[in-house]
């Protein structure tokens, strides 16, 4: 029984929201899930340790770089002289060989 409060006509707006069917038509979705649903921190940090080792950049650095910024733009702060584009490809390729790391949030 619907409280007391709502009106007919509120309880029969209500009734057709829950019973509405509908169809979206959109050209992308983002989806944010990194920290919210899931935590691929130790992905992240060993993606990006194994790829400083590789061009001898310290991890500390790396670590106290990379936080909210895309893997684009960091690179191009800890290694201007690389080739941005192939050196971020190579990075997304090993965070997604790493995937299985990936842990649900707590």
């Amino acid at each position: 029984m619907s409280p007391p409060s709502l009106t007919m006509e509120r309880r029969s707006a209500v009734r057709r929201y829950a019973t509405l069917n509908a169809v979206l038509e959109v050209s992308a979705i983002i989806f944010d899930l990194d920290g919210v649903l899931v935590d691929s921190s130790a992905v992240v940090d060993q993606s990006w340790v194994e790829w400083g080792d590789r061009l001898g950049i310290d991890a500390r650095s790396i670590l106290q770089t990379i936080p909210g910024k895309r893997t684009r733009d960091a690179i191009a702060l800890l290694a201007p002289e690389c080739d941005i584009d192939a050196e971020a490809a190579r990075i997304v390729a090993r965070e997604q060989s790493l995937v299985g790391l990936v842990v649900p949030v707590r």
